[in-house]
């Protein structure tokens, strides 16, 4: 069991640390903040996972990393990729490499032993699908929201995720994703401060590969339902329904606002709240 004190030093550390590498970013020029906010959640969370964890496995004749391991080495990968935004490589043209090249390794490293085990090759092709689907579809609103909207609703996402994951008997998982969260809060606070602040394409990445990676390792090696996989999913999208209701014209609110940010945070909320709820109570799960 992981020790309060523990816990703290490996979240609240490094969410710190995030959080004051986001504001001195804000006043570098465009690629330099994107580059920065991808290594500052993606080394902020991989410290918290070394401090939670321990140094992720690496591969070896004496060892196979497990797939929290794997997490771990593909979150740095993002980090590091994210540097290819000082490049003069076009952000869209990024964005289209990454999002598939990172999603295929998260699955395939791993699930590739499961799979070969199991035999249950479909869920490979399966769950990249839905995570490239997921991740692609939360990049177009998230990219659009100024503010607290995005890293607030995507707050409410995580520390459900991190919930689930502890009804889920994974306490590791639950506090690895309860880290991301606590780096998410430190940006909601930022953004208050700063009502121009967005999440970049380096901060979105890894925050898909976490959430994406505790919910599938949840899901496949623990007991996290998959009603409620799918809710937790959910959570991260329903947010981008504000757009279609004009959400960001200043009939609701104006971009960056406080209510436009409260109304993001309750739509990802209820699905939130449901995929907890069956965490809780998995004999009663949906699916």
């Amino acid at each position: 069991m992981l020790g309060l004190l523990r816990i703290a030093l490996g979240i609240f550390g490094p969410a710190l640390f995030c959080g004051l590498l986001l504001t001195g970013a804000q006043r570098a020029g465009a690629g330099a903040r994107t580059a920065l906010s991808g290594v500052a959640f993606g080394t902020a969370w991989f410290a918290a996972y070394v401090a939670l964890a321990g140094t992720p496995a690496w591969p070896s004749a004496e060892k196979i990393p497990a797939a929290r391991d794997w997490l771990a080495w593909v979150v740095l990968l993002a980090a590091l990729a994210s540097l290819l935004h000082l490049t003069r490589i076009p952000a869209r043209m990024l964005a289209a490499i990454t999002r598939p090249v990172l999603s295929a390794a998260l699955v395939v490293l791993s699930l590739r032993t499961w799979a070969e085990r199991s035999g249950s090759w479909a869920t490979l092709g399966l769950s990249f699908l839905v995570i490239l689907s997921a991740w692609t579809a939360a990049d177009r609103w998230i990219a659009r929201a100024d503010g607290p909207r995005a890293p607030l609703a995507l707050l409410v996402a995580a520390i459900g995720v991190s919930l689930a994951n502890h009804l889920a008997h994974s306490a590791l998982l639950g506090a690895i994703a309860g880290a991301l969260a606590a780096s998410l809060a430190a940006s909601t606070i930022l953004a208050a401060l700063v009502p121009s602040f967005r999440l970049l394409s380096g901060a979105r990445a890894v925050i898909a590969l976490v959430l994406a990676g505790c919910v599938l390792d949840g899901l496949v090696f623990s007991d996290l339902p998959l009603a409620s996989a799918l809710l937790l999913t959910g959570a991260v999208l329903a947010p981008g329904l504000l757009d279609l209701r004009g959400a960001r014209s200043e009939g609701i609110g104006g971009r960056g606002s406080w209510k436009n940010a409260l109304l993001g945070a309750a739509l990802a909320f209820v699905p939130t709240a449901l995929a907890v709820w069956i965490a809780w109570t998995p004999g009663e799960d949906l699916f």
